[in-house]
């Protein structure tokens, strides 16, 4: 969604667009696909980003296009400890909600409020510093141009989540599971680990509006493919680019080595040498003014552009490349000082989560009035049956107990689902190395999590045991890096962390003067909103350097 989102605005901006995707299907980790005539979601996610302040408004007003979708209020049911908990969009209504559980009203009025106030100011701020995090001293002067009052924000960048709650004197266990949990399928870290800077956008999502794609996510993705194809530009899938080369002023790679590695979708340029680039979620530009030569320079050092280079052979030049594959792949696809600089990046973000995900198709047996979305947190505390005794896995130790996300179809969606039946999209965190094993082992360990989510489900989640099975498959981190070509099969972007510094994210744009950067692992981070605004980012600085 990151290069697909620079990739329109830069075709709006008229400049030749190239849009270079790996996959078969287009959206990386915001799409669709099909399989045995239902569609599924590439995992169990929620989509916001639509109200005012946010970057999927400002990314439709600028196209002056509205991206088709429904939306749903409730989005999501949080089952836990026996309690089915709402997450209400009205703020009065989620702390009725939230009290009725947790007690405490008080404190969580308090907290609460606050949470969504400090997500309100960092929504606007977010979108309104093109320039962050700050490259250049001149960058940092631009901040100073921020209201004054929003600064009030800024102390909690030092603040966990968990610290914010226990100064309010909230002090009930449960709420702080609760916490964690919706922290980890937002932020990818826990109530410790999280900011509440970061945490109270990740926290108030559900208080702000949430949709649905009718056809699945793929549906927005190829509304800004056609934006792009009718600005002229160009979108090719199967088209993994295997290397990014810099070019002499005379059209000649700086390197002899082409072969590259195989580390996912890139982008480039357009074969006219003045066009642009983008893939799965990459994507670049350079302009139909001409904006190569010494205007599309890559710098001082005499590069005039890049060549990139696919798997199948093609090669592609442009002045402008922007890439939105994981950090952890560009060092693959780089030479010389280009990939010692992402090898730096990418050693600074050792961590990384894996999901476990389902695709799930039964019979509707729900209440129609049920929300989309739930996370059902894990029972192993309390079930202890034989089929969990037996799979030979660690229970109940509190470190591996993650949640289960589960988003359905919607029950008028008869794209996605045939009438009277509902499609299922199930995830849950796990580390990646215990994925990639040899295969009696990873096979075990695959139908033992598949087994153990369904009964979970089949415990927790209303209608689900009352219904048929039609279809059920599963996937793993191995399958991750196999389909969208994720390195190590990691999803979800950047672990949120209290030792890094909101100035020390990956910025948008690098040390080499026509790369950049967009997706989740660099800023803002996760999740379909912040992967669009780093897109817009990444837009914004390219105007700065090529058109301004």
């Amino acid at each position: 969604m990151g290069g697909m989102t620079t990739a329109a605005l830069l075709a709006r901006d008229g400049l030749r667009v190239l849009i270079l995707e790996a996959a078969v299907s287009p959206g990386g980790c915001s799409s669709s696909y099909k399989r045995k005539g239902y569609i599924f979601e590439s995992g169990a996610t929620t989509l916001i980003g639509f109200d005012h302040h946010q970057p999927l408004n400002e990314l439709e007003h600028t196209l002056g296009l509205t991206i088709e979708k429904t939306p749903i209020e409730p989005s999501m049911t949080v089952h836990m400890d026996g309690h089915s908990i709402v997450r209400w969009e009205n703020l009065e209504q989620w702390i009725r909600e939230v009290t009725s559980v947790f007690g405490e009203a008080s404190e969580q009025r308090t907290f609460w409020t606050r949470a969504k106030a400090v997500s309100d100011v960092v929504w606007k701020v977010s979108g309104r510093n093109r320039n962050f995090p700050p490259q250049s001293v001149k960058d940092a002067i631009k901040l100073l141009k921020n209201d004054p009052r929003d600064a009030k924000i800024l102390p909690y960048a030092a603040s966990s989540v968990k610290e914010v709650a226990s100064r309010i004197g909230i002090s009930h266990p449960g709420f702080y599971r609760f916490l964690d949990e919706q922290l980890l399928i937002a932020s990818q870290a826990t109530s410790t680990e999280t900011s509440f800077l970061f945490g109270a956008p990740a926290l108030t999502y559900t208080n702000y509006t949430n949709y649905t794609v009718r056809g699945g996510l793929i549906e927005m993705i190829r509304q800004l493919i056609d934006y792009v194809e009718r600005q002229n530009g160009v979108f090719k899938n199967r088209s993994r680019v295997q290397s990014i080369t810099p070019m002499l002023p005379q059209g000649v790679a700086t390197s002899s080595n082409i072969d590259g590695s195989s580390g996912g979708n890139g982008s480039s340029g357009d074969s006219g040498g003045n066009g642009s680039s983008g893939g799965s979620g990459s994507s670049g530009s350079s302009g139909s003014n001409g904006s190569s030569g010494s205007s599309g320079s890559s710098g001082g050092n005499g590069i005039s552009g890049y060549r990139v280079q696919t798997t199948d052979g093609s090669v592609y030049q442009a002045p402008i490349v922007v890439s939105s594959v994981p950090i952890w792949n560009m060092p693959d696809l780089t030479h010389g000082a280009m990939k010692r600089y992402f090898e730096n990046e990418s050693a600074r973000y050792d961590l990384g989560w894996g999901a476990f995900t389902m695709g799930i198709v039964t019979t509707d047996t729900y209440e129609k009035s049920m929300t989309l979305h739930h996370q059902i947190h894990n029972d192993w505390r309390t079930q202890r049956d034989g089929r969990a005794q037996r799979d030979g896995r660690k229970q109940g130790d509190g470190k591996e107990d993650f949640s289960v996300f589960v988003s359905f179809s919607h029950p008028d969606d008869t794209i996605r689902a045939k009438p009277g039946t509902r499609v299922l999209n199930v995830s849950t965190h796990v580390h990646t190395k215990d994925w990639f094993v040899d295969r009696d082992t990873y096979d075990q360990n695959k139908a033992a999590t598949e087994e153990q989510i369904v009964r979970l489900l089949e415990r927790n989640l209303p209608g689900f045991a009352e219904s048929e099975r039609i279809s059920q498959f599963s996937a793993t981190p191995r399958t991750w890096q196999k389909w969208v070509y994720r390195k190590h099969g990691r999803v979800g972007g950047l672990p949120q962390s209290m030792n890094r510094s909101i100035l020390d994210w990956t910025p948008n744009k690098t040390p080499f003067k026509g790369v950049y950067l967009c997706g989740d692992t660099v800023y803002p981070g996760q999740g379909i909103p912040g992967v669009a605004l780093s897109g817009i980012l990444a837009r914004h600085r390219i105007q700065e350097d090529f058109y301004p």
